[in-house]
């Protein structure tokens, strides 16, 4: 086959056949290991903010017990799973309590090198907070 034909043959494969974008897709495991999290709260007028160190299960999404620093001092995290929600989007969701109050991420998101993760959701009675965590 001539170079120039095979040239644009493989031209014309990579438009019908790209190849997947790097660090596209996400996986359950994306969201296991140890991550530096920290939270914003608002809540009846009042904010409150938590420092966390996560590790997650990569294969459950369980999230350990820990203690969070906040400004009050050291309060327990408890009971939490984080779920990949769109694999293809690098979405998740997830459920934990601190210092027993139910917080719900209702929509968080992976970076594409999945290094990095933000998200915001919900609390009991209105209330409503930010995530922002760094893989370490």
């Amino acid at each position: 086959m001539q170079p120039r034909r095979l040239a644009r043959l493989c031209f014309a494969a990579s438009l019908l056949f790209p190849a997947a974008a790097a660090n596209a897709a996400c996986l359950q495991s994306d969201l296991g290991g140890t991550w530096q999290a920290y939270t914003l709260s608002i809540k009846g007028g009042n904010t409150y903010w938590a420092r966390c160190k996560l590790v997650i299960n990569g294969s459950t999404g369980a999230i350990a017990n820990t203690n969070c620093f906040t400004a009050f001092g050291y309060t327990a995290l408890t009971q939490g799973k984080a779920t990949l929600a769109n694999a293809a989007n690098c979405t998740f969701t997830a459920q934990y309590k601190i210092a027993g109050v139910l917080n719900t991420l209702v929509h968080g998101t992976l970076s594409k090198d999945k290094e990095v993760g933000q998200g915001v959701g919900t609390l009991p009675s209105f209330g409503q907070f930010t995530l922002n965590m760094t893989k370490l």
